[in-house]
């Protein structure tokens, strides 16, 4: 696998740094959330690889729909501006 990514276990909840998310990000909120029962993280950091999702399409919508379900705050600009994209 050319892609690693870490969970922090902070005060304000748990966190996401992500290398490069070449697996998808959402699949690494899944892997986490299986491994350690969090059904939330506290916040995704990192690169997400969303910017080259410039069409407004379904694969888009799913990972913003993935990044409601699981994220307490985006703390990465170009999942801000997909959201701001789909209008959400």
């Amino acid at each position: 696998m050319d892609d690693i990514s870490l969970l922090i276990e902070t005060d304000h909840g748990p966190v996401i740094l992500l290398g490069c998310a070449h697996s998808g990000v959402v699949n690494v909120m899944n892997h986490f959330s299986a491994k350690t029962g969090h059904k939330k993280f506290h916040a995704i950091i990192g690169g997400t690889h969303l910017g080259f999702m410039t069409a407004h399409g379904q694969q888009l919508e799913k990972s913003m729909d993935a990044f409601k379900d699981f994220c307490e705050e985006i703390a990465q600009s170009t999942a801000q501006l997909a959201l701001d994209f789909i209008d959400v």
